[in-house]
């Protein structure tokens, strides 16, 4: 598989000319794979929420399906499947979106192991950043050990839509992760919020600690797969046109 993205990205707030090339978006979160979480129960559902997509500008996306120990046990082998299938069927039906294969990981103090043993896959299968979801009612101690063994075999933990967990309400803690080698994906949905959160994300868009946006797609619906609030903000804020871009730590 080539290169997805430079491990650099040049930060400019500048708008591209208007007869360039349209700027690749890519969704690094989405719940797009049929039957495997609570994302969309069917195919054709999973073929609509591509399409609906393409028609907000969406040009790759990663299917990122949970992986929760007793409530979705999904591994890399039924991604790979159904992914692959997914794909089949968006060429059929003449989708120009490239999809790529990931795993939203609950956090677990195994991380590095159950990768090693091939159980969970990293984003776009690129051994280089592994999207982990935090429990949003607390961290436990243990996620230092986890993300201390991911970043030794050079993989970057990236905490999912990091304005939904503690993290939020806690800069020290949020401050620890990034030492520890961790990077932040936020929802394009947050970028409208106000007050704290808004506040919050802004600072830690400043700092660069986000890697990525993703729309955590799940449905056509009350959770749809579309970037339109980090496409209108790329413009103006360096950090979001470069993580849609290219998230370089992937």
């Amino acid at each position: 598989m080539p290169r997805l993205w430079p491990r650099h990205t040049r930060r400019s707030d500048s708008p591209a000319p208007a007869d360039a090339e349209p700027l690749p978006v890519w969704d690094c979160h989405c719940h797009i794979l049929p039957g495997l979480d609570d994302g969309p129960a069917g195919m054709d559902t999973a073929l609509d929420m591509v399409r609906m997509a393409s028609a907000h500008g969406t040009r790759a996306m990663i299917a990122t399906p949970h992986a929760i120990q007793g409530l979705y046990g999904t591994r890399r082998p039924q991604v790979l499947r159904a992914l692959a299938e997914l794909r089949q069927r968006c060429a059929d039906q003449g989708l120009a979106v490239e999809l790529y294969p990931g795993q939203e990981v609950a956090l677990t103090p195994d991380l590095a192991e159950r990768l090693a043993a091939g159980e969970i896959l990293t984003l776009a299968d690129a051994g280089r950043a592994l999207l982990v979801e935090l429990p949003q009612s607390g961290v436990p101690p243990y996620w230092t050990q986890a993300f201390f063994r991911l970043a030794l075999d050079g993989v970057t933990p990236i905490v999912a839509h990091a304005e939904r967990t503690p993290l939020l309400g806690d800069p020290e803690l949020a401050a620890r992760m990034i030492e520890h080698g961790a990077r932040l994906q936020i929802n394009a949905r947050v970028l409208r919020a106000g007050g704290r959160i808004r506040r919050t994300v802004r600072e830690w868009l400043r700092r660069d600690w986000v890697a990525c946006v993703g729309s955590d797609g799940h449905d056509l619906g009350r959770r749809p797969p579309v970037l339109d609030e980090a496409l209108r903000e790329r413009l103006h804020v360096p950090a979001i046109r470069a993580s849609l871009e290219r998230p370089g730590v992937l």
